[in-house]
C-alpha cells in the first residue's frame, strides 16, 4: 500500500480520493453529541484530549469547538496544531485569537516533517509542488500576497 498526492501511474493502482473533513453548519445544534458526528470536531476533540488532560467536549465548550473547526476550514493539520494550544489557552481564548491563525499556529511537533509543523510549512510545501503554470491559479485573487503575508 502506498499513499501519494498524485497518481503513480503504475499497473494495478487504485485511486482513492480522500474527502475533506466535514464541518458543523453555523446554524447547527451545538449539543456535544450532535457535534461529535462531524469528523472535524472528532479530530479536534481527540487531539485536544491528548494534549490537555481532562479536556472533554461538553456544553460549555461545544459552540467554541464548532467555531474553531469552521474557522480552520476543517484542515486536519490546522486542527491538530490548534488542539495543542488548548492546554494553555482553552478553546474560548483559542477561538478569540484565530484572527492571526498563521502566527498562533506557528509551532508544531518538533519531530514532525517541516511541512507538518506549521500552517506556513504546509503552504510553502504545497506551493513548491505546483508547476509554474499552476501557480497563478493557486495564488487566487490576492495575486499571491497570502504566501508572503506575515513573513
Amino acid at each position: 500500500m502506498v499513499t501519494s498526492r498524485e497518481p503513480l501511474m503504475i499497473a494495478g493502482e487504485v485511486i482513492w480520493a480522500v474527502p475533506p473533513l466535514d464541518l458543523p453548519d453555523p446554524d447547527a445544534e451545538h449539543e456535544p453529541a450532535a457535534l461529535a458526528r462531524f469528523s472535524s470536531v472528532r479530530l479536534f476533540t481527540m487531539r485536544a484530549e491528548a494534549s490537555a488532560p481532562g479536556f472533554r467536549l461538553d456544553e460549555g465548550n461545544a459552540q467554541a469547538v464548532a467555531g474553531l473547526c469552521r474557522r480552520l476550514d476543517g484542515i486536519p493539520l490546522a486542527l491538530e496544531l490548534a488542539a495543542t494550544r488548548v492546554r494553555t489557552l482553552g478553546v474560548h481564548e483559542l477561538l478569540a485569537r484565530l484572527d492571526d491563525r498563521f502566527r498562533l499556529l506557528a509551532t508544531g511537533h518538533r519531530d514532525a516533517p517541516p511541512r507538518q509543523q506549521t500552517l506556513w510549512g504546509v503552504i510553502d510545501w504545497s506551493w513548491e509542488l505546483l508547476t509554474e503554470a499552476d501557480r497563478p491559479a493557486a495564488a487566487g485573487s490576492d495575486g499571491g500576497r497570502l504566501r508572503t503575508a506575515g513573513r
